[in-house]
């Protein structure tokens, strides 16, 4: 079994929705309605601004466990991890290099 067939993390996945606004124009938004899944989360990097205070900007890279990853997560998208929300900061990463190796890599940024 592969480290991305299963994740250590439960996290609620909110996915992105497409949807119409009052005057009737497309747009997309994140869902009201979560889904749980299992994934793997790694830090990628914090920065600190001293001119603007203590502000810090956390990232990290979230893998979905392979047979959960059916989700159209999606830029707008967010995701709940230990009672913290966290947008997509990119579009996912596709890696579809052999079907033993393909996983998606989305990239965590703090709400």
């Amino acid at each position: 079994m592969s480290l991305l067939d299963s994740g250590t993390e439960i996290i609620t996945v909110y996915p992105q929705i497409r949807t119409t606004d009052p005057d009737g124009n497309p747009i997309v938004r994140t869902s009201d309605e979560g889904v749980q899944v299992s994934a793997r989360i790694q830090p990628m990097s914090t920065s600190e601004d001293w001119d603007q205070g203590f502000q810090t900007e956390e990232r990290y890279r979230m893998f979905i466990a392979r047979s959960q990853d059916t989700i159209d997560i999606g830029i707008a998208g967010q995701v709940e991890w230990q009672g913290v929300r966290w947008e997509v900061d990119a579009l996912p990463r596709l890696q579809t290099g052999s079907p033993r190796t393909r996983h998606n890599t989305y990239y965590l940024r703090r709400v």
